[in-house]
């Protein structure tokens, strides 16, 4: 009889069970889908499934052929509250920093199946959004970011369970001889691994009345994506090549973006950045992000250390240098729209920027004032003086 401790002890932070690999994520964080894509590079999965929706699943296929140039899908949804149904728009940006459209993306790359394993049967439950900051990934696994979250343990709704078990079901059709990578909320990692557990029933999908593609004004992506634009260029251009980690590290591409933006702020007004400011806007920065319990500061709290350090002429060039992207365009394919944060997001944040640029004083003017006399020809007045007067000329006069 074989002597228990010489048996392997099981690796409690492995995310494999069987052919299945997991890689849970944080929807729309820039790090997680660098890491999706680093993993489906490394393991060519054959099949990848994405916590999405299946009735959506051609229109995200579309706005994927898109990239890098971002969508919107937008489609009506019947919510019940106080008895009462109501209709209201719901709108999903699609861009390239979100986990679960690169592991789309891979996949084609790749060769792989793509299975959107949300079947769409329910509400999606209100889930915590209070995740560590995902910049931790730069010095933690994605396993040990994983088991911190597990520390915590989120509370179970009727709502998660019966969300997470139309995902347990559309797994347990997947072909069970395939490598497979599912790709899925962190939150909803463990509710999905015990619904695995038991066999499910299928659950009946909802029907998508007239679900649209639209393209966003360039104008309006500072305000609808998760990521700001200027860092999701910088990450389009660093998953060609997964080799210049530099290009997407957030407290680089903060001080670029600074730098950016002191050049339009130094042209628009003439000012010019002094080293005292820079450290400042470092500092603040930093001290804004750890108010929030994070370890970079977000793109609202840059725009505040600007107007707050320096002046709103630069918060403005901040906001603007930080809402570039190359590949938006106004005229394309499909309809443009100007959407705004409140229509993307529950909770938004504003900020009132006024830009107050040099311009020519105006003076104002006393109704009745007779204005000033001029000479008709220079030299006029100091000819009429013959040396028997004096004339009073103090230097404030000037």
């Amino acid at each position: 009889m074989p002597d228990d401790r010489e048996l392997p002890l099981p690796d409690l932070m492995s995310l494999r069970r069987g052919r299945m690999s997991w890689v849970p994520v944080v929807p729309g964080r820039l790090e997680f889908a660098a890491e999706v894509r680093r993993r489906m590079l490394a393991e060519r999965p054959q099949v990848v499934a994405v916590e999405l929706p299946a009735t959506l699943e051609s229109l995200f296929l579309s706005a994927v052929k898109r990239l890098p140039a971002i969508s919107v899908i937008v489609y009506n949804d019947t919510a019940y509250r106080a008895n009462a149904e109501q209709e209201q728009a719901v709108y999903v940006p699609v861009e390239p920093a979100d986990p679960f459209i690169e592991a789309i993306r891979t996949a084609q790359e790749i060769g792989a199946q793509v299975v959107f394993a949300d079947p769409d049967s329910s509400e999606r439950p209100h889930l915590r959004s209070a995740y560590p900051d995902s910049y931790a990934l730069k010095t933690i696994s994605l396993e040990q970011y994983t088991e911190a979250w597990r520390l915590q343990p989120q509370p179970r709704t009727p709502e998660i369970e019966s969300f997470a078990a139309g995902i347990a079901w559309k797994l347990q059709g997947a072909d069970p001889f395939a490598e497979t990578m599912v790709v899925i909320s962190l939150n909803l990692l463990d509710a999905v691994l015990e619904g695995l557990e038991i066999p499910q029933p299928e659950p009946v999908s909802r029907f998508r009345e007239q679900p649209r593609l639209l393209n966003p004004h360039p104008d309006c992506l500072g305000e609808i994506l998760s990521e700001y634009p200027y860092l999701q260029e910088r990450y389009e251009k660093f998953r060609e090549t997964l080799t210049e980690p530099d290009s997407v590290d957030r407290p680089r591409v903060q001080i670029a973006l600074f730098r950016e933006a002191a050049e339009a702020w130094q042209v628009n007004t003439g000012e010019m950045m002094h080293h005292w400011q820079r450290r400042l806007l470092a500092r603040y920065t930093r001290n804004l992000a750890l108010a929030h319990h994070d370890m970079i500061a977000s793109l609202y709290d840059i725009a505040i250390a600007a107007r707050s350090i320096v002046d709103e002429n630069f918060a403005w060039d901040v906001w603007e240098t930080a809402g570039r992207y190359s590949w938006q365009e106004t005229e394309t394919d499909i309809e443009t729209a100007n959407f705004s944060g409140e229509q993307i997001w529950v909770d938004t944040k504003q900020i009132r920027l006024r830009r107050r640029l040099p311009s020519t004083r105006r003076r104002m003017t006393i109704p009745g004032l007779k204005p000033r006399k001029k000479e008709q020809t220079p030299g006029e007045w100091a000819s009429d003086l013959n040396g028997t007067s004096i004339c009073s000329y103090p230097p404030e006069d000037i």
